[in-house]
């Protein structure tokens, strides 16, 4: 792909690779949440998972902090 490429013939080439992408990450998002399903049943799964999900946005929160302050 060059920029010297019509606006038409860069899209034939990344419309369809977008949604092939866009229907592997739906896919793999439906595998997980089935897979998370079976063991996420008991309140003490989900509060760790809760607990778990909370510490990782945290932690990304302050990685985008001190990259922000570098």
């Amino acid at each position: 792909m060059s920029a010297d490429q019509t606006f038409l013939s860069q899209s034939v080439i990344l419309l369809p690779t977008f949604v092939c992408l866009a229907v592997a990450n739906a896919l793999m998002y439906a595998l997980a949440a089935k897979l998370l399903a079976k063991r996420l049943t008991s309140a003490a799964a989900q509060r760790r998972f809760g607990y778990t999900g909370g510490a990782v946005m945290v932690s990304a929160g302050t990685l985008t902090l001190g990259m922000e302050s570098a």
